[in-house]
């Protein structure tokens, strides 16, 4: 509504502009050229309006520049600020793209990247979703799952979620975990997560996604919004670790990079999250993206977590889970949370997986999406085996969570640079979503690092 009433302005002060413009010239060309001098009186009236009419004209070009920035672009440069005034600036990641770097507003910390002590690869056996004894290795990131549930009922939780499902989300209040503490520790970090139902959480980063577009829109301001709890990774927990914030989720995001036709040529996947997710939609992610959950059978408020839970790698499972339903269509059922097992390509899938060489999985780091308030555990997929790559480019199937078809954007490490010039399509793509999710942007980085 307001670009319409600022573009009508601009229309009107346009055509004024055209009116004067003649006037003003008709006056001061005889006014200079001949000894009629009391013509000059004239310009002072004619030339107030003239100049009042450009100078209108200059406020609007800059107000209608401003609401044209996407509303992407505008949260990015408003989150930068508030960390930069919050002297938090060093938590942002800076990610580096060839020639192109800045921060963005995915918080971290050093000893929450796997860099830290070392990259460490997720390997696969036989027993695909068990866990592991303890090893030797050096891990910085673990995840410590508490058996504890919480219903964390909120009065407000209702009516958001009811209000995304409406505009198109599909949401189910199945069981989920939320990040509960950070504990730091002599090597890195201990992530504590706990149990709950999805639809608290959703809620939560509905709540902090509607703040800060309302901070952006100047309705509301940063002391008012949720925001307030989130000026840095040190602010938000107490001293043994427990955060005070209100329950947010843990995810994962992955970036899957296929070897290319040439040496240090690679391929990454992105394509545009839908409207059916709950938040950072119409906006540009890798994938698979998704929250950590663990397997249960039944279906919303009625779904029952598995017995013997522990046993189960959170880590594993998701990853394994997500690819087939992200990627490959697998569907969800809910009396077998392995039903994804039966799809067709699963067992190829495992086989690459065990190879190393075929597919390296590597665990990247753990941070904060400021964006909309949630922890985000990143991993890099590499598929070095250029056959299986080129069958994953041409059978790739995204599922509802995502639109359009899946873009292969090309990475030149030799030159440093994505060769987004060379897909005009994707470009376009890129140009009118405007933005990258940021956990994706983090995997990203993470990601190239390793491939340099």
């Amino acid at each position: 509504m307001e670009n319409k009433r600022l573009d009508g302005l601009k229309k009107v002060t346009l055509f004024i502009i055209g009116i004067i413009s003649p006037m003003f010239l008709a006056i001061i060309i005889p006014a200079v050229t001949s000894d009629n001098t009391w013509l000059l009186f004239l310009l002072i009236p004619w030339g107030a309006v003239l100049a009042g009419a450009i100078a209108v004209l200059i406020v609007i070009l800059i107000k209608v520049g401003k609401k044209d920035l996407p509303e992407h672009v505008k949260i990015h440069n408003m989150l930068n600020e508030f960390y930069k005034n919050n002297e938090s600036l060093e938590e942002m990641y800076f990610c580096e793209f060839g020639e192109k770097a800045s921060r963005i507003p995915f918080l971290v910390k050093k000893n929450w990247m796997q860099s830290f002590h070392g990259r460490k690869e997720i390997t696969f056996d036989e027993d695909v979703f068990l866990k592991k004894e303890e090893s030797e290795e050096v891990d910085n990131i673990k995840f410590c799952l508490v058996d504890e549930f919480n219903a964390f009922e909120n009065a407000q939780t209702d009516r958001i979620i009811e209000a995304r499902i409406a505009d198109g989300s599909k949401l189910v209040n199945n069981p989920a975990l939320y990040t509960s503490a950070i504990k730091d520790v002599k090597i890195g970090i201990e992530i504590e997560v706990k149990k709950t139902r999805y639809f608290p959480l959703c809620a939560n980063l509905t709540k902090m996604e509607e703040d800060i577009k309302e901070v952006v829109g100047k309705t509301k301001n940063i002391s008012q919004a949720f925001l307030k709890n989130f000026k840095s990774l040190d602010k938000m927990k107490n001293d043994d670790g427990s955060l005070k914030t209100k329950p947010l989720p843990v995810g994962a995001t992955a970036a899957i990079f296929l070897k290319g036709e040439e040496d240090r040529e690679w391929r990454v996947a992105l394509h545009g999250r839908s409207k059916e997710t709950a938040t950072c939609r119409d906006i540009f992610s890798t994938a698979p993206s998704f929250g950590l959950s663990l397997p249960f059978v039944g279906w919303g408020d009625d779904a029952k977590l598995l017995d013997e839970i522990s046993k189960y790698d959170i880590v594993k499972y998701n990853l394994v889970k997500e690819l087939m339903e992200e990627l490959f269509q697998a569907k969800e059922d809910k009396n077998d949370p392995f039903a994804f097992q039966k799809h067709p390509e699963y067992l190829r899938l495992v086989e690459k997986l065990k190879d190393s060489n075929c597919i390296s999985v590597q665990k990247l780091g753990f941070g904060f999406n400021a964006f909309n308030s949630a922890f985000d555990f990143a991993f890099a997929i590499i598929v070095k085996d250029r056959e299986y790559a080129d069958y994953l480019e041409n059978n790739m199937m995204h599922n509802c969570e995502f639109e359009g078809e899946i873009s292969f954007v090309k990475v030149d490490l030799k030159n440093k640079k994505f060769l987004i010039e060379e897909d005009k399509e994707f470009e376009t793509k890129l140009n009118k979503k405007s933005y990258i999710h940021n956990p994706s942007l983090f995997a990203i980085g993470e990601t190239l690092k390793i491939l340099k």
